[in-house]
């Protein structure tokens, strides 16, 4: 944060990237996240909703910590976009990645697991399930490569948007 004018209040920087998306009726949209940015802005002309981890969806009965946020019409939100980083180990043909610390990462989510795909190069996959009390993320793929004290990153590279009327989302992005 900058101060403005000196005074006390703070201000955003002019931001880095700013995407608009007109948004139709129930149609699913995803706005890219610039490499680097650490926030972002979003706002909306009419109610809608939004999803770091996986695809946006219109509220309904969703209890599995998958649920889109929503984005009220006319009052911009302010977001750190998820980094989180840990290490673990997983072992060839397997789908059960042990990790360091499971803090941060989100069933849906899709993560990188440095060296454990095919021929060691990286594995993106999506997280399908969390035990915090064993510290193991079962892994939407199996692994090709057994990797040890391998780094562990959830980063998005897209930010999920959804609505039901039509309004323009804006999303500013702040490094």
């Amino acid at each position: 944060m900058i101060k403005f004018d000196d005074s006390e209040q703070p201000a955003l920087p002019v931001s880095d990237t700013i995407n608009a998306h007109l948004l139709a009726a129930s149609t699913h949209e995803e706005d890219t996240v610039p490499t680097g940015a650490r926030y972002v802005l979003l706002t909306a002309s009419t109610i809608a909703y939004y999803n770091f981890v996986t695809t946006a969806t219109i509220p309904g009965d969703t209890t599995d910590g998958t649920a889109s946020d929503t984005l009220p019409p006319g009052i911009p939100i302010l977001r750190m976009i998820p980094n989180f980083t840990t290490t673990g180990y997983v072992t060839a043909g397997t789908t059960a990645l042990v990790v360091n610390s499971t803090d941060g990462f989100t069933k849906g989510a899709t993560i990188t697991v440095k060296g454990a795909g095919a021929a060691g190069v990286d594995l993106s996959t999506t997280i399908s399930s969390i035990n915090q009390s064993t510290k193991t993320i079962t892994l939407g793929a199996s692994a090709s490569t057994t990797v040890v004290d391998a780094q562990v990153i959830f980063a998005p590279t897209t930010i999920s948007l959804i609505a039901a009327g039509t309004p323009v989302v804006t999303l500013a992005y702040y490094k």
